[in-house]
């Protein structure tokens, strides 16, 4: 397994629904909807505590994916949490 690149951001919720999920950051306000596809990659990201390498690897077993595409899917999802502060990058120890 690979060290996690991203994490959790502090206090941010969570809730399954039943297609999907909201994410809630209570130092924003930020509220993000997902749907049950986003919410299959969430899910796929905390089960690999938000390492991007090793869920990137799942999708392509998956899914029958390359291993770009799954980069690219992985990437842009994590983007898009970050610009509403749900997750955001490790330090590096």
């Amino acid at each position: 397994m690979s060290e996690p690149d991203w994490m959790l951001a502090p206090a941010v919720r969570w809730i399954l629904v039943d297609d999907g999920a909201v994410l809630f950051n209570p130092g924003n306000d930020a509220f993000v909807d997902l749907n049950e596809s986003a919410t299959e990659l969430w899910e796929l990201l905390r089960a690999f505590d938000f390492s991007s390498p090793d869920a990137e690897g799942e999708l392509s077993r998956r899914y029958g994916m390359g291993s770009a595409e799954a980069h690219g899917v992985v990437s842009t999802f994590l983007a898009e949490l970050a610009s509403f502060a749900v997750v955001e990058r490790r330090r590096a120890s």
